[in-house]
């Protein structure tokens, strides 16, 4: 999570390329996660890293958000 103030200056993109590369490295093939629907920031961001979204089967509230690590 980043804070309102420093949105929109690059942390969450640097965080996650971050929690990317270290998932790639041990191994990790797959990386997916769940965003709220109405994280409209979040969404964005994961779009601009590649990431597939689905809505989630489990609550219509959330999408699912996945991005296979093994193609940059």
């Amino acid at each position: 999570m980043v804070s309102d103030k420093r949105q929109h200056q690059g942390i969450g993109t640097k965080l996650m390329e971050a929690l990317m590369d270290v998932a790639r490295s041990n191994g990790i093939k797959t990386i997916q996660g769940d965003v709220l629907s109405e994280n409209h920031s979040m969404l964005q961001l994961m779009r601009s890293l590649g990431f597939s979204m689905t809505p989630s089967p489990e609550d219509g509230s959330l999408y699912r958000v996945e991005r296979d690590l093994q193609h940059q």
